[in-house]
């Protein structure tokens, strides 16, 4: 909904100038996520904090909060593995290096 409206755009959204291997594009897209998710998380734990132990609405967001964290370790093993991924790399990476 956000990035129809224009209103977000991800690594994944922007044209590839250099050739790119799987492991840099891979660990660009988790940083991408993990910033994305570091916001939902952010803001979904203030509400818990100030909302009432008795809302009924705490249930959901608690379980989405959780979901959050549970796809941030997900986030942080991919790009664990594309830190340690053993692609090809290409020229401009070999240059970094």
């Amino acid at each position: 909904m956000l990035r129809e409206a224009g209103l977000i755009s991800t690594i994944a959204d922007q044209p590839v100038h250099e050739p790119q291997t799987l492991s840099e594009r891979t660990g660009s897209i988790a940083h991408d996520l993990n910033n994305m998710l570091g916001t939902m998380l952010c803001y979904g734990c203030l509400v818990l904090e100030d909302m009432p132990a008795d809302d009924p609405n705490r249930p959901a967001l608690e379980k989405i909060v959780e979901a959050g964290l549970e796809a941030k370790r997900l986030v942080a093993a991919l790009s664990n593995e594309a830190a340690e991924s053993t692609w090809p790399t290409t020229e401009r990476s070999a240059r970094a290096a």
